[in-house]
């Protein structure tokens, strides 16, 4: 079994397409170097060519990333590149992978904030352990894997992973509830002041904000077997509200270009479909795009960590002179940006904030 835990932007995907992006440079450099890769895909498909090379079996790819159906997700990944890499063969590696390679899809939900000097010297000072990059996660931990190992598997249900033929009402549950509420929290609590996701939630508005977005959300998750979503709800706001974690917002805010595609966009989708209200999803986004400027609104700079940084910011800008349309069309999708209701709404809430603030607008849609 390899398993990947490599974050959503390491998957090389298009995200207009769901293609592998075959302009990007890594990609180019590894389907020009196959088996000197430097890329997560790149480094799978130089392992599996190898095992059939050598006529050995394959082995299970299991990601573990918060992406939409991660398994077939990197399965597309993977035979897209092995595709382009072997073509002189007469079974060629795409055919042999195809064959012989599972691809289950997983849902795992711990929150780990990035490592902080703080947490090096109290692990020195507490445990006398010289730890140059521990790992701090909270207490709660969840693991729903699909059980598609025809090679085998260790016996990961006898400690406490739920092994389901099914993943997706577990994934749809977490993407859309747990990850899509951080990134509806991290954009407006930056720009209003708020640093550290437990001291958010500390603030009323904050915290009202976020239960409702969650409630907004609710109807495009799907009956998940054995949980109730109230329960799950409440839990998370209690979670996000742990100060022994201390998440960082910026941590939140880092990757938003792939973050808001796997997270918002087939929700707010969904919403507008069926007539229901997307106000706090709008409110949101707008905190994106406010956000993506790369200065806060008392014009302090802002660092955007994203792959994308530099559209991301000449779109947020443009959006001052000719609403947010494009941004949405380019960023999210069409049929997102389609939608009057919705592009009306984004751009009355990036009036708001630039005329009263991120706290206003937080206690607009509290």
């Amino acid at each position: 079994i390899v398993s990947l835990t490599v974050t959503e932007k390491a998957y090389m995907v298009d995200d207009a397409t769901g293609n592998l992006d075959e302009s990007h440079p890594l990609i180019i450099h590894d389907l020009e170097n196959p088996r000197n890769p430097k890329t997560p895909v790149g480094y799978v498909v130089a392992g599996l060519r190898r095992r059939m090379e050598l006529g050995l079996p394959s082995f299970t790819v299991m990601s573990c990333d918060n992406l939409p159906m991660n398994g077939a997700l990197t399965k597309k990944a993977v035979m897209q590149f092995a595709s382009k890499v072997d073509t002189e063969r007469k079974v060629g590696l795409a055919d042999w992978i195809a064959e012989n390679t599972a691809f289950p899809s997983t849902m795992v939900d711990r929150i780990t904030p990035a490592t902080t000097p703080e947490d090096v010297a109290l692990l020195k000072e507490m445990y006398n352990i010289d730890d140059a990059w521990p790992v701090c996660a909270e207490d709660y931990t969840q693991w729903v894997i699909e059980d598609n190992f025809p090679l085998g598997r260790p016996t990961w249900e006898a400690f406490g992973a739920l092994l389901v033929d099914n993943v997706e009402p577990y994934e749809l549950m977490k993407l859309r509830l747990l990850n899509g509420s951080h990134s509806a929290l991290a954009y407006l609590s930056y720009l209003a002041g708020h640093r550290r996701v437990h001291e958010a939630m500390q603030d009323d508005e904050v915290f009202h904000f976020i239960k409702n977005y969650m409630d907004v959300i609710t109807p495009t998750v799907p009956e998940v077997p054995g949980v109730d979503l109230n329960a799950y709800k409440a839990i998370l706001c209690e979670r996000f509200s742990n100060p022994n974690v201390s998440d960082q917002v910026s941590r939140l805010a880092e990757d938003g270009s792939k973050k808001m595609q796997g997270f918002i966009r087939g929700a707010t989708e969904e919403l507008l479909l069926k007539g229901h209200d997307t106000k706090h999803v709008a409110g949101a986004v707008a905190g994106w795009i406010s956000y993506c400027r790369a200065v806060d609104l008392e014009n302090n700079e802002i660092e955007v960590v994203d792959p994308r940084a530099d559209e991301l910011k000449e779109a947020a800008h443009l959006s001052d002179v000719e609403g947010s349309r494009r941004f949405l069309g380019k960023f999210l999708s069409k049929e997102i940006a389609s939608s009057d209701q919705f592009s009306r709404q984004v751009d009355g809430y990036l009036k708001q904030l630039k005329d009263h603030g991120a706290s206003d607008v937080i206690r607009s849609l509290s």
